[in-house]
């Protein structure tokens, strides 16, 4: 009795390996115990099951499979019905499988591959869908962007959809390709919300696969296999506002220009003034050139877009463009989240601030940059003194820069020689000094300078900008939804995953699949 006792509860635990799917057959349980003590009489009479499964075997199952790369509705529209974004499907009734659409290519026994076209996509998108989603990675890598499915009639249904290998694994990872494969027009998607104007939305490569075995004892569970993966995802804002700072700067750097110019002329007058009469005579042909590029120094500062790692500025374009993986990075990014996780885009409301905080930190390398422009600024002023005709022409020639000008400093030379001893006490240090009061009067000095009155126009542009974002923030966060690895409850014995599922909330709402996954129903066939 106790050896019986002892199989009895053996034979329980084993029973819920089997109800999981562990073991398949009384075999694998006999196999799993020790004979020499367990009882095979109870083992067998604890398991109401028959002949061992065979799940090479085909012909024992009908099967069914789906994949699409965009799905749901659109402004209201059903998408189901359209041509170009039917994906792929595969049923088997135990007898071998076909595909819709029917030219699909096989790539294995039961398994069709169906890539994408942009063509065929776009085309999908009739008039009053066209523009809503784009797909701009035409010949790039939408060449592997695709649907997989796979109905076998040995009970293993297959599906995948995004960027997938011809055996429907997901091969978005390190080395996917940058760049959107769908942007989303969120101002036309709602119409309504004005300040979702110049917003969009950007999905990087996702991939979406599901797997069911339907191969599995009586009564045992039918658990299916799904799993997704999205590259990046971004929400892109072109803001006026911000634009406006970048114009600013042009402006402003242009108006500088035009003061250097004329600073230039300014030392030329000086020179010639303070020259003469210290040379006992009257200044005749002079000249001054001060070289700076300041629309190069403009380019470089408006080249690279600011970054913080999670927004980006770009003051050219005025596009600021928000990674949402960053965003959300501290609560766990877009990948590996647990099946219908919505994304919190409360997160957003940083957004402005961060914007802020970017300009501020540039408006101040702009004024560092545009001051060690200037300072480097190389300068030459020439001018002849005839000594009331008592003397030859003398020729002076100061060299030097703005910086060093603004100090005082520099090299003046008369006839070919550099001044000193008594020539530079009587000549070159007022020069230099009256020089100096130039250019620092016109260039640095607060009020009134050139450098500090672009600080001051950029002051109230910059400001404005960052705040300019809430208006989108708050349209944002009131009508988007982005929900990742959705999972619909099982209908009918089928199991679906999307990688993305968009929602917006609109007089005509929207609620779109990227990257859908479909499988079963898996139906034992009798025998």
């Amino acid at each position: 009795m106790k050896r019986r006792a002892v199989t009895a509860a053996v034979a329980t635990a084993l029973a819920s390996l089997l109800a999981a799917g562990h073991l398949r057959t009384v075999g694998d349980l006999l196999q799993t115990t020790d004979a020499a003590w367990v009882d095979r009489e109870v083992v067998q009479s604890s398991f109401a099951i028959g002949a061992p499964l065979d799940c090479t075997a085909l012909g024992r199952y009908s099967s069914a499979s789906q994949a699409r790369t965009t799905t749901g509705r659109l402004l209201g529209r059903d998408l189901s019905p359209l041509v170009g974004l039917a994906g792929v499907s595969a049923t088997n009734p135990g007898t071998g499988a076909s595909a819709v659409p029917a030219t699909a290519p096989r790539a294995g026994t039961d398994a069709y591959r169906d890539n994408l076209t942009v063509t065929a996509l776009d085309a999908a998108l009739t008039t009053d869908l066209t523009g809503t989603v784009a797909f701009p990675l035409a010949g790039t890598h939408l060449g592997a962007y695709g649907q997989y499915a796979r109905a076998g009639s040995d009970g293993r249904a297959v599906a995948a959809a995004g960027l997938v290998s011809d055996s429907g694994a997901l091969t978005v990872g390190s080395a996917t390709p940058a760049g959107d494969v769908a942007t989303l027009d969120l101002a036309k998607l709602a119409p309504t919300t004005a300040a979702l104007a110049g917003v969009s939305l950007g999905v990087g490569a996702v991939g979406a696969r599901a797997a069911l075995d339907g191969c599995q004892p009586a009564g045992a569970a039918v658990t299916p296999e799904r799993s997704y993966t999205i590259a990046s995802l971004a929400v892109r804002a072109g803001v006026p506002a911000v634009r406006t700072v970048g114009t600013t700067l042009t402006t402003q750097l242009g108006a500088v220009s035009t003061t250097v110019d004329a600073l230039g002329v300014s030392l030329q007058s000086t020179l010639r003034t303070v020259v003469g009469p210290l040379l006992g005579g009257t200044a005749g042909a002079s000249s001054a050139t001060v070289t700076v590029d300041l629309a190069a120094l403009g380019t470089a500062l408006l080249a690279t877009p600011l970054s913080d790692g999670v927004v980006n500025v770009d003051l050219r374009t005025g596009l600021v463009t928000v990674d949402l993986a960053a965003l959300l990075s501290g609560s766990g990014g877009l990948n590996g989240r647990a099946p219908d996780t919505q994304l919190l885009l409360t997160g957003l409301t940083t957004v402005p601030a961060r914007v802020t905080a970017l300009l501020t930190a540039w408006q101040a390398q702009v004024q560092q940059r545009l001051t060690a422009t200037l300072n480097a600024a190389a300068v030459e002023l020439r001018t002849t003194v005839a000594p009331l005709g008592l003397g030859p022409t003398r020729a002076v020639v100061v060299t030097s820069t703005l910086g060093e000008l603004a100090q005082g400093r520099g090299t003046v030379g008369v006839d070919g020689a550099v001044a000193s001893g008594a020539l530079l006490t009587t000549v070159a240090t007022p020069l230099l000094a009256a020089l100096g009061t130039v250019v620092t009067t016109t260039l640095f000095a607060t009020p009134g300078g050139a450098v500090p009155g672009l600080v001051a126009a950029l002051t109230p542009v910059v400001a404005a900008a960052g705040p300019a974002l809430t208006p989108v923030v708050t349209a944002l966060t009131s009508v988007l939804t982005l929900t990742v690895n959705a999972q619909d409850s099982p209908t009918g014995g089928t199991h679906r995953v999307s990688a993305l599922r968009v929602g917006v909330l609109a007089p005509a709402p929207t609620d779109l699949r990227l990257a859908t996954a479909v499988v079963g129903p898996v139906t034992p066939l009798t025998p």
